[in-house]
């Protein structure tokens, strides 16, 4: 177990860290892999109260001069000026993903006529909005496909 202290912060004591050799497979033999998903062996869910459960992080554009990103932990520190704080939803059937309350969708700066229940996630865990900065990929339901296909 190891003790984290980012800048001037109190330090975070108890947080596992693991170290790979030889990586290979999905991650293409990354020199490291930071969890920020929900669950509680990742970076926020170690970090708990020391990160109030909030980051903020923005990548650099592909192709950027200086290639520079940032990643905040806090609630006080990660809130950009004209950000906004986006509420999570929690499913029970996959914990540690991010769910967002989708009411709608547009495309092309035009309203999609979708009835909101189209996003809603059920008690069941079933249908929801996942948001994933790591998949490349979207998934819909295939009414909303006809309608933006």
């Amino acid at each position: 177990m190891e003790t984290l202290t980012f800048g001037d912060s109190t330090p975070v004591q108890e947080v596992a860290i693991g170290c790979g050799h030889r990586n290979c497979g999905l991650f293409v033999g990354a020199a490291g892999l930071l969890g920020l998903g929900w669950g509680p062996i990742s970076l926020v869910g170690q970090l708990g109260g020391a990160s109030e459960g909030a980051f903020s992080y923005c990548l650099a554009s592909r192709g950027a001069d200086d290639g520079a990103g940032s990643l905040v932990f806090g609630r006080s520190d990660a809130m950009p000026v004209g950000a906004v704080w986006v509420p999570l939803l929690r499913n029970a059937q996959a914990p540690s993903f991010y769910y967002v309350g989708l009411t709608g969708l547009g495309v092309g700066g035009k309203r999609l006529p979708l009835q909101s229940s189209l996003f809603d996630l059920g008690e069941d865990g079933v249908g929801g909005v996942v948001m994933d900065t790591g998949t490349a990929a979207v998934f819909t339901s295939y009414i909303i496909f006809l309608l933006i296909a």
